[in-house]
């Protein structure tokens, strides 16, 4: 976000619902929809267009926000001059099979947090402090993944990647090669599906931008997007 700022970018963010500071005790943590979570976004993206000084909207997803903001560019692209996704959670490891997935939908309607495989904050970064700092941060979910959440996702990346993308709308993804939470895989499928610049750096995990090819990778993606505003201008 930093990133954007000095650029000389607006940016506007939000917490998704039953994460960081928009959880709700009464509810499960990190147990959500992400089908819902896309209509949301389209609810925020509104809200973003009416008040935003500026003619052209950017939208940016890292993990499952990745898959949320594609979700949201497919449902509706009016309005949007460029999508920049980071290590998007397209395709999961564990991987579950879409036939699977469309079985435990049903399953995660009963059952929505029952919990299924725990991530390791060992996989987020190579930097030990970051790692420190994910794990004593109160906001962040420590957790097993709830069912709802893992297979809701699961379908929702499978619809990504089986919808058309918007031809005018240009696409920037970076993705870690060593990413043990979101197969790079998912990137490369979505990146044949548009006008993509798909940058993979060798060997970095899933938060890229806490990687030591951050700097650099900042400065392409701000670079790429100053070259996509300019001939939307």
């Amino acid at each position: 976000m930093q990133a954007f700022l000095d650029a000389g970018y607006d940016v506007a963010s939000y917490d998704l619902p039953q994460h960081g500071t928009a959880y709700d005790p009464t509810h499960p943590q990190a147990c959500v929809d992400v089908a819902q979570l896309i209509d949301d976004h389209l609810t925020v993206r509104t809200t973003v267009t009416q008040n935003m000084r500026t003619r052209s909207l950017a939208l940016f997803g890292h993990s499952m926000g990745g898959v949320i903001t594609a979700g949201s560019l497919q449902k509706n692209p009016s309005g949007v001059s460029a999508v920049m996704l980071s290590a998007p959670a397209l395709r999961q490891f564990p991987a579950i099979p879409l036939p699977l997935a469309r079985v435990l939908r049903v399953l995660a309607t009963a059952i929505p947090s029952l919990p299924t495989v725990k991530l390791s904050s060992a996989d987020i970064s190579h930097d030990p402090a970051v790692i420190s700092d994910y794990d004593s941060d109160p906001l962040n979910y420590r957790g097993a993944v709830p069912l709802l959440t893992a297979v809701s996702m699961a379908l929702a990346g499978a619809h990504v990647l089986h919808s058309p993308w918007p031809a005018h709308v240009p696409l920037f993804i970076a993705h870690g090669t060593a990413d043990k939470l979101a197969d790079i895989r998912g990137s490369e499928a979505l990146a044949a599906l548009a006008r993509t610049r798909l940058i993979t750096v060798d060997g970095a995990f899933h938060e890229i931008f806490n990687e030591p090819e951050a700097p650099e990778l900042r400065t392409t993606m701000i670079n790429w997007l100053d070259q996509q505003e300019t001939k939307a201008a």
